[in-house]
């Protein structure tokens, strides 16, 4: 009866032990259950979130490429004052505009909405900069322009953007290291959880079996497409990686966007030589869709407008530079011709250089006459006679076009260093010309080819020389006809006093004239009363 008793109550007690481990089995189980869907939604999470990151980035990155687009086309209009300069700046502004609806829908953090709205508010600002700027060259000159630039108002605000973005950026980067770090704490909670469950779950060790294999399979997937999208969206290496490794795909990814964050900081900077760690001529096809791929081609783009605004500063800075002897020497043309070749073949770096002049003074013997030359570092004090339609120069006169040689004949440069060694291969002919009148033209010899922008420019300034050259020709002209007015004037005034002296003379004889007809009838008066009075007697 005891023995009976006793295992009643151990079926009892084993029943009930095994009903609590049961209940138990299934309570962790719904609790793995729980943190294997709560992982598999964190990973999803996190993948969404590192593909709203990319797209934050990518439209911040978006926005300071129009910002500058837009200063690109400011710049050029200020410049030039020609319209189709600011087709950069509008559309720039319209992608402004459509980048910040983007973020606008992208942000849901308070902290980087409160970003946006300053972002949004400085980039308006800068836009009115701009466009106050535009609006005073438009209407007011160059000048007034340029004193709204100098107040460096633009910078400024350039500057606050560039922190509001650097502000953004961390706070995405920020956000994701943050995932990152959730993520690990649940994958090793989990792990502990399912070595500690596995002890009590014996009974439903097949379930268990399977249960971790769908968990498995479904991790392996969403790292599949952690790898796949960091393939398509970031950068491809041209192969997969071991989706078993999440560690490896895990790193894969945040080496990119790290790859990214700093090839974007760098060309941010002006730093057009940087490269993107991982993209290779190899792989380069496959990146044509990227991040990578497009930061790449934004670098090269940066960088071509980049060289374009150095041509053109250079340009305008020896524009101002020529512009300034012109204004110097505007009263000595030989001065002026020396010091115009001499600062001309220094800037584009030529060989040598000669400044030639048509002179016209004579009609019936108009030819092209040396000004000044330069070659070799030294000035060349020669004197040479080209008539119109002979050799490069003549012919450069007579048409009025632009003469450029990659191949000068031997015989054809008269100046040598003197030092033995090759004579220069490239000759530009500009004419000095301005409204399709031409006053003379500009040799330049160099071992280098002459780029499209040096030509462009040597045409620019021979508009100037001719400019110059046209007003110091009517200056001469006009006081060469103020001197033939003032000689007429003193040969009239010379006339008018030998008339005023032969009037005088004149007179003087008409009144001597008239005193002896005086004298005379005074003297035939009083013989006539002689004789008269001799007949009364």
């Amino acid at each position: 009866m005891t023995e009976l008793n006793f295992e009643l109550v151990w079926r009892k007690v084993k029943n009930l032990t095994i009903e609590i481990l049961l209940a138990f089995s299934v309570f962790v189980l719904i609790v793995n259950t729980f943190i294997t869907f709560s992982n598999d939604a964190a990973l999803e999470e996190n993948s969404n979130q590192l593909i709203h990151t990319y797209n934050v980035l990518q439209q911040v990155d978006a926005l300071s490429i129009a910002i500058k687009d837009a200063e690109t086309g400011q710049r050029g209009y200020l410049i030039t004052g020609e319209e189709h300069y600011l087709q950069p700046y509008l559309a720039a502004r319209t992608q402004s505009n459509n980048v910040l609806d983007n973020l606008k829908k992208l942000l849901d953090n308070p902290e980087q909405r409160k970003n946006l709205a300053k972002l949004s508010a400085k980039v308006a600002e800068k836009f009115d900069e701009m466009e106050n700027s535009i609006t005073a060259r438009r209407n007011n000159g160059l000048n007034e322009a340029v004193k709204l630039v100098k107040t460096d108002k633009g910078r400024i605000i350039m500057d606050n953007i560039r922190l509001i973005i650097a502000d953004m950026s961390e706070i995405e980067t920020d956000l994701l290291a943050e995932r990152n770090d959730s993520l690990d704490r649940q994958n090793k909670s989990s792990q502990v959880f399912r070595i500690v469950g596995s002890i009590f779950v014996i009974a439903i060790i097949l379930f268990a079996i399977k249960n971790t294999r769908d968990q498995k399979a479904s991790r392996l997937q969403i790292f599949e497409n952690i790898d796949n999208n960091n393939r398509n969206l970031l950068l491809n290496l041209g192969h997969h990686l071991d989706i078993t490794d999440e560690q490896a795909v895990t790193q894969s990814l945040i080496t990119n966007l790290t790859n990214a964050i700093n090839f974007i900081s760098s060309v941010g900077e002006g730093k057009f030589d940087v490269e993107f760690n991982g993209l290779t001529d190899e792989n380069k096809t496959l990146n044509q869709n990227t991040l990578a791929g497009s930061l790449v081609n934004m670098r090269d783009k940066l960088q071509q407008v980049a060289a374009e605004d150095t041509k053109r500063q250079w340009a305008t800075e020896g524009v101002a530079h020529v512009g300034e002897i012109l204004r110097k020497q505007s009263d000595n043309i030989e001065g002026l011709a020396h010091e115009v070749i001499i600062n001309l073949v220094k800037y584009v770096k030529a060989t040598q250089g000669g400044l030639f002049s048509l002179n016209d003074t004579n009609q019936h013997d108009t030819y092209i006459e040396m000004l000044a030359c330069y070659a070799y570092d030294r000035t060349k004090y020669l004197q040479r006679r080209v008539e119109l339609g002979e050799g490069l120069i003549g012919e450069a006169v007579a048409e009025g076009d632009t003469i450029y040689l990659t191949d000068i004949p031997t015989s054809y440069l008269r100046i040598t260093s003197g030092l033995g060694g090759e004579n220069p291969s490239y000759l530009l002919v500009v004419p000095l010309k301005i409204n399709e009148q031409v006053f003379g033209a500009i040799e330049l010899a160099a071992f280098h080819p002459f780029e499209e922008h040096q030509i462009a420019f040597v045409e620019k300034i021979g508009e100037s020389i001719a400019s110059t050259l046209s007003a110091i020709r009517i200056n001469e002209q006009t006081k060469r006809l103020l001197a033939d007015a003032q000689m007429q004037a003193e040969q009239m005034r010379a006339q008018e006093e030998e008339m005023r002296q032969n009037t005088e003379e004149l007179q003087a004889t008409q009144e001597e004239s008239e005193r002896r007809v005086k004298e005379l009838l005074d003297v035939i008066s009083d013989k006539e009363r002689f004789i008269a009075q001799l007949q009364r007697k």
